[in-house]
């Protein structure tokens, strides 16, 4: 089975805000998340990798024109 991370899991790896992890879900945007029995949200952890990877990067990864 997947690793599944809670709120407050993903806010510290991201170095966010749990409240800023909530509003992201309720404004359909941030990483893939799943609610499961009683309401609890979880994010896979590899879902989390991707998203982090597929967001924009700066500083020298990114070419210079």
């Amino acid at each position: 089975m997947e690793r599944l991370l809670k709120e407050v899991e993903v806010a510290a790896l991201l170095g966010l805000k749990v409240k800023t992890i909530q509003r992201w879900r309720f404004e359909g945007r941030g990483p893939e998340f799943r609610k499961l029995g009683g309401g609890a949200v979880r994010y896979s952890a590899e879902a989390l990798a991707e998203w982090v990877r597929a967001q924009p990067a700066g500083g020298d990864a990114v070419e210079r024109k």
